[in-house]
């Protein structure tokens, strides 16, 4: 509707400058008929023209800028549709869904080291057109995403794929590991720790340390059009800082939302962190610029990290509110931080969702979000509303959008 008033406004604008101009000329050779020639326009005449120039194009302005962040939303929506294709295909193949990681993968080599996580979005490179990019990994040995080995593995590698063109951070830097703007999700309930000895997810995606978080299609008693696979989220800005990052771009340590099967904390815990202009209070991290232990914190600026920081997401917390860990610092991480991970983004009002059964949706920032008052639980119907619902591929909720 404002685009159409815009074109309205500027057809008024561009009828009254040429009418303008018009009468202008016509003055001009009336002057000339009666030998009255002056040279150019007065100054009065110019102010018009420029100040009417000027209004035009500060109405023009936004319904550019309009339609460029239409175009962006439009391009992210088919990257996700690619993703949803690439996720049926690697399924058609394996007979089952990639983890969201573990030491090993279907369909490549299978390493025993201790809690490797190489991540979802390594495995699906081959049916997203990119078996360059996952051979030259294979060929580097599948190095842990944290190691020294990465940065000959990881690094340098293009995916346009996995950026979303809204996102500022969503462009490939040379000499830093390929980012990732999209997440897979791991469910309604977050997990006790972050690398290993995950109990089984409710979502899609999930960690463990034995190669056994493969879902096929017969574990999604939802069905797949009322279960999430993937969302977007704001790639971290890869500095550290207290009281400076937005909850778009960056994790919340030392936050009280607890232990899943605690009695202390809830989501509303880590919802509050959200300040005055979507700024997270107290201390907060975005991405491994080694300026700072306690600001550790991937947020997508690895897309081979399978760990839940990194890459994945939780249907708790409404999109874009704040992401948490209960404990600051990477050690805090490997020892049972308790990640509460947001779905979210960097368009106007929400996040683009892809769905288990390859479609995408727009989900928007007032979904249902049930209590999150209270904690999650393992099984049954969702806590957390339809949002909720559209996490857990088992609970029984027949939710959709």
């Amino acid at each position: 509707m404002y685009n159409k008033l815009y074109v309205l406004l500027s057809c008024f604008l561009t009828s009254l400058v040429a009418y303008f101009m018009l009468c202008v000329s016509g003055n001009f050779r009336s002057k000339v008929r009666r030998n009255e020639y002056r040279n150019g326009f007065t100054l009065v005449e110019l102010l018009v023209v420029i100040a009417i120039i000027g209004v035009l194009i500060a109405l023009l302005l936004p319904a550019v800028q309009a339609a460029r962040e239409a175009a962006r939303r439009m391009s992210c929506t088919n990257k996700l549709k690619q993703l949803g294709i690439g996720y049926h295909n690697y399924h058609d193949i394996n007979n089952s869904f990639p983890a969201g990681a573990s030491p090993q993968y279907k369909g490549g080599t299978t390493t025993s080291s201790a809690h490797r996580r190489v991540g979802w979005a390594v495995v699906l490179l081959p049916f997203i057109e990119q078996e360059a990019a996952f051979q030259s990994i294979v060929t580097g040995g599948m190095a842990p995403p944290w190691t020294a080995a990465t940065t000959a593995t990881y690094y340098n590698i293009n995916i346009p794929t996995y950026l979303c063109p809204s996102d500022p951070q969503g462009k490939f830097t040379v000499n830093e590991p390929a980012k990732i703007s999209y997440r897979g999700c791991a469910g309604d309930a977050w997990s006790k720790s972050v690398f290993w000895d995950f109990p089984m997810p409710r979502g899609l995606f999930g960690f463990d340390d034995q190669g056994k978080a493969y879902f096929n299609m017969s574990s999604l008693t939802d069905g797949t059009s009322n279960t999430i696979a993937f969302s977007e989220a704001g790639i971290g800005r890869g500095e550290s800082g207290t009281d400076t990052l937005s909850s778009t771009n960056a994790i919340a340590y030392n936050s009280s939302h607890g232990d899943p099967t605690g009695t202390s904390g809830s989501p509303r815990d880590c919802f509050n962190r959200k300040g005055t202009g979507g700024i997270l209070s107290g201390k907060a991290g975005s991405g491994n610029d080694g300026t700072d232990a306690s600001d550790n914190s991937p947020c997508g600026r690895s897309f081979a990290d399978g760990a839940t920081h990194a890459t994945g997401f939780h249907t708790i917390l409404p999109p874009n509110s704040p992401s948490c860990f209960t404990i600051s610092g990477y050690a805090g991480m490997a020892s049972g931080g308790n990640p509460l991970i947001s779905a979210s983004s960097y368009h106007s009002g929400g996040v683009n969702g892809g769905l288990a059964d390859g479609s995408v949706r727009f989900i928007t920032n007032t979904i249902s979000c049930g209590d999150i008052d209270v904690k999650p639980t393992r099984s049954d119907f969702s806590n957390y509303g339809i949002w909720g619902g559209l996490g857990s591929k088992d609970g029984g909720e027949s939710t959709s959008l």
